[in-house]
């Protein structure tokens, strides 16, 4: 019996100006799996849901600064929103591809 495993994308680690990062240290990172191993559906799902749940948890830090940064703007006679820096966040995340700017829009959003 032939059994293929399934294809595997490796998306490269970024930095915030688009160029390849390297794993901070102390930064979890999956394990390399050993020649020939292929994980189970139930494996990839638990990997999944972590990275969901360490996502999530950078969203509401991400909201709550946001929030943060825009009550001081407020406090200091500023503008509540800066169009210039939003576009800036929007093009960053063109390194996700075509829907990476519409995930930052979704971000800029949940903080409002």
């Amino acid at each position: 019996m032939n059994v293929r495993s399934p294809d595997i994308i490796t998306v490269p680690l970024l930095d915030s100006y688009g160029e390849p990062d390297e794993p901070a240290a102390g930064r979890h990172t999956a394990a390399e799996p050993e020649p020939g191993h292929v994980p189970d559906s139930a494996a990839l799902t638990r990997e999944l849901e972590r990275l969901d749940d360490e996502l999530l948890r950078l969203i509401r830090r991400r909201t709550e600064l946001a929030r943060a940064v825009v009550s001081r703007r407020i406090a200091e006679g500023g503008t509540a929103y800066v169009h210039e820096q939003e576009l800036a966040v929007a093009r960053r995340f063109r390194v996700l591809g075509p829907s990476g700017p519409d995930l930052a829009l979704l971000l800029l959003r949940q903080a409002r």
